[in-house]
């Protein structure tokens, strides 16, 4: 019979069981996660323990909040000791009251589940009854891409891994010397990086402002006030807008808004070859041209509009630019000017209907007369 105090049964209890740790900060870059200067009991301190993670994921809980060195607020764990033996910790569980996401029955179910980082970050992702919900911050993106996954080849630099000693010494076959075996197990490539920072072709960027899909040199964009598609960049895209609908190839454009169908070069009616096939243009420029569209402008010779007007007609504005010039002003000289230079009068851009206007207001043509000029 072994006598039995209060304080031996106490120290048995604690060296066959564990207890609470305040955990200080996490080293993620070891094969196996450790935690670092975990305080236990009173005075109790493991510079270093194994926190091993749930296969398929992993955390890393947030460094502990201080004051002149103490801590004052930090995530905390629960330490099994390896066979009754303190010298081999273990921290089996840890959470972090700062941050943890709370209430989840009351706010979603009983049985719910979810993914959560920092209070700050404003990011979830939640498993419930009425679907799953990923939940991210209006200040950043969410991101779902595909990327070459660069954990196949690289080559990872040698580390040492120094906080496994009851696993390299069963690896070794429970004895210091792991010959071949053991130099084979160290030339095995260990662990994988995030990818998340790779560079992607196809991905779906989301933020407050845009919601972004690339696949290839294909992109969509959809703001809060148009909806874009374009190929490789804006000069082939198409556009939609409260107000107008928008097909751009370089510099020939077609939109339709609430005036009409408008067009910066002739319309061409064809047989579509684009089947999805990806004929192409060279293949639609060898189908025959069906009907033909074309932009018609309402434009005279100059020597045609000046036909139009009586010799009456045009001495009052011979005189009238003489007036404006003895008294020092443009006038209609300028807008006349604009309108004829080219040496075709086009009736219905914004330079004739200026020019226009100002012939009535000058009392040059009368309104009715204007109208038989420009028509």
């Amino acid at each position: 019979m072994h006598l039995a105090t209060p304080a031996s049964t106490s120290f048995r209890a604690h060296a066959a069981g564990g207890g609470r740790a305040m955990i200080d900060t996490i080293d993620d870059d070891k094969f196996m996660q450790e935690a670092v200067n975990t305080g236990g009991f009173a005075s109790e301190m493991f510079p270093a323990m194994e926190a091993p993670q749930n296969y398929g994921f992993t955390s890393v809980c947030a460094d502990a909040d201080k004051e002149n060195g103490k801590i004052t607020d930090c995530a905390e764990g629960f330490i099994s000791h390896m066979g009754g033996n303190p010298a081999f910790p273990m921290m089996a569980v840890m959470d972090d009251r700062r941050h943890r996401l709370i209430g989840l029955a009351k706010d979603a179910a009983k049985g719910a589940s979810a993914m959560f980082g920092l209070r700050k970050w404003g990011q979830q992702l939640l498993n419930t009854e009425d679907g799953w919900f990923m939940t991210g911050n209006t200040k950043k993106k969410m991101r779902l891409q595909l990327v070459d996954n660069k954990n196949d080849d690289q080559q990872q630099s040698a580390q040492t891994d120094t906080g496994a000693p009851a696993a390299a010494a069963f690896a070794a076959g429970g004895s210091s010397g792991g010959g071949a075996g053991q130099q084979q197990q160290q030339q095995k490539k260990k662990g994988q990086k995030s990818l998340h920072k790779e560079d992607s072709n196809t991905f779906v960027d989301m933020t407050s402002g845009d919601i972004h899909s690339k696949n290839g040199n294909g992109h969509t964009s959809v703001r809060p006030n148009e909806s874009l598609t374009y190929f490789e960049n804006e000069n082939k895209s198409t556009r939609c807008t409260s107000d107008h609908v928008h097909i751009r190839y370089e510099d020939f454009r077609i939109w339709i808004d609430e005036s009409g169908c408008h067009s910066t070069m002739p319309i061409t009616v064809v047989q579509d070859a684009d089947t999805g096939s990806g004929g192409g243009s060279s293949a639609r420029g060898a189908l025959p041209v069906l009907a033909e569209l074309s932009y018609r402008p309402n434009a005279l010779p100059m020597a045609d509009f000046l036909r139009r007007w009586s010799d009456e007609e045009y001495l009052r504005l011979l005189q009238r630019r003489n007036f404006d010039t003895r008294a020092g002003r443009i006038g209609l000289a300028r807008q006349w000017d604009i309108a004829v230079a080219a040496g075709t009068v086009y009736l219905d851009q914004e330079e004739s209907c200026v020019l226009k206007t100002g012939l009535v207001a000058d009392h040059v043509l009368t309104q009715t007369r204007a109208d038989e000029i420009f028509r």
